[in-house]
């Protein structure tokens, strides 16, 4: 069967002994012109232009009007003063002028060729030189990665590589490895706080900074740079669940010992801000504060304050509570005992400690309390005495016992073998209305080089046996 056009384009054929043959021709011609290399002015318009130009060329938008009526989805050419349609076919491509891209017809309607071959390039893994995996759906395998910006997009000079989580308990890092081992990270893990961290062996990690999220301040939670407070800190301490090499900033993550939390202590700067180790109920180790918070906070060291008999601090070769190098504290609502041949309390080197509601247990063959090197001790609120020692008070060189209006209750009777108060070399006893509540056996005090003592009366102390005076001591009555 002979057809009259061709069966793609629909060019006009000339005819067997056709007349104006010439007529067929140029008009197969014009169909060319108009459909090779096709351009179109614009996709969008529903009528016709005002006043097209030869050879101008549209495809026809939806609900056409006038005389385009009728022919959505056609490109219409302008020719000889009319308007001459081509239907597409599918797989057709035009270049639109006004969008600056190519369209092609998919056999109901015109797409975008860009967002195609975009579509198209959306892999679900991608492999370069080595195998991408559903974990790794992005694999390279490179001595160097580039990323740059646009040559081509003018303005264009910024470069930006995103990297996004689901949540703020998900992880968004950069990982180093060696080996396939995690070595370093950096990056949001498990929050939304910007984290540095390393690790020698991919198990065990450490925090060297970390940037919070709400304030930009920075901390250093390994050492090396002090971390500035901006509020109050707390550190916990639980002798069973704890564990050393948690951060102790709650109950969850408490420190095994009171030693740890105090190197936690000594790695801030206060900055004015109240620094405290809470102290679950349980026994816990002896400690020793060798120096004072830098920011100059007084450390305040906390147990049970409804039962402070639950929380004991014992020693196990030297002092219970060891305060030095000018060291401030404050030790609230909770017991001392010692099996050694050590004090419960010893304070050195011009340091200054507080007490409230403390008990103090056996001491056996030393003090409860000793003070020495301009030192100084203030009660803050009442205390017990349960246990016996050597001395409850022992104040040598220069060091101070202050209280006001406070009562220390004696229970049990306790037995204190040199004197209950013993304060030598320049110490000092300097008390407003202060009450010893309850007996004990040996002697009330002993105050000796130079020391003065302002009991008030001679049987201030408890004991069974007066106390005396030595060598320029001075006890006032």
């Amino acid at each position: 069967m002979i057809r009259d056009v061709t069966p793609r384009l629909s060019l006009p054929l000339i005819a067997a002994q056709q007349a104006q043959k010439h007529v067929t021709h140029n008009e197969a011609l014009r169909d060319l012109d108009a459909l090779v290399q096709a351009t179109v002015k614009s996709r969008t318009r529903s009528e016709p232009p005002d006043s097209p130009q030869e050879g101008d060329c549209y495809i026809v938008a939806g609900s056409a009007t006038g005389d385009w009526a009728g022919q959505e989805n056609a490109i219409a050419e302008f020719r000889n003063g009319g308007w001459v349609f081509h239907a597409p076919a599918s797989g057709w491509l035009v270049f639109v002028e006004d969008e600056a891209a190519f369209f092609f017809f998919d056999g109901t309607t015109w797409q975008s060729l860009t967002a195609a071959i975009a579509a198209a390039l959306t892999f679900l893994k991608l492999g370069v030189n080595t195998t991408a995996d559903n974990t790794n759906r992005l694999a390279v395998k490179s001595d160097a990665v580039l990323f740059s910006h646009d040559d081509v997009t003018p303005g264009s000079g910024d470069v930006r590589f995103t990297v996004n989580k689901k949540s703020a308990g998900n992880t968004a890092s950069l990982l180093f490895q060696d080996n396939w081992s995690g070595r370093a990270e950096i990056g949001l893990t498990g929050d939304d706080n910007f984290r540095f961290k390393v690790s020698a062996d991919g198990a065990d990690w450490h925090e060297g900074i970390v940037i919070d999220a709400a304030t930009g301040r920075v901390a250093f939670p390994s050492g090396g740079v002090r971390e500035v407070l901006y509020a109050n800190r707390t550190y916990y301490v639980d002798p069973v669940g704890g564990d050393d090499g948690n951060d102790g900033l709650s109950w969850a993550t408490a420190f095994r010992t009171i030693n740890a939390a105090l190197r936690a202590c000594y790695r801030i700067d206060s900055n004015g801000y109240a620094v405290r180790i809470m102290l679950a109920d349980g026994v816990h180790d002896a400690f020793y504060l060798d120096r004072r918070i830098v920011g100059d906070a007084r450390l305040e060291i906390i147990g049970n304050a409804t039962a402070p008999g639950n929380v004991i601090i014992q020693g196990r070769g030297y002092h219970v509570a060891r305060f030095g190098g000018g060291a401030k504290a404050t030790l609230r609502h909770l017991k001392l005992e010692t099996a050694n041949n050590w004090s419960l309390i010893n304070i050195e080197d011009a340091s200054s400690l507080h007490i409230d509601g403390v008990i103090f247990g056996d001491a056996l063959n030393r003090s409860h309390i000793e003070a020495r090197s301009n030192s100084r001790l203030v009660v803050i609120g009442n205390y017990t005495v349960a246990g016996s020692a050597k001395s409850h008070l022992n104040f040598r060189s220069g060091s101070t016992f202050t209280a006001a209006a406070k009562t220390v209750t004696v229970t049990g009777t306790p037995h204190f073998s040199d004197a209950f108060a013993m304060f030598g070399h320049g110490a000092s006893y300097d008390c407003w209305r202060m009450t010893w509540q309850g007996a004990a056996t040996g002697k009330r005090y002993y105050i000796f080089y130079n020391a003065t003592c302002n009991g008030g009366r001679a049987d201030h102390f408890p004991g069974d046996i007066p106390g005396n005076t030595h060598l320029g001591g001075q006890y006032s009555w």
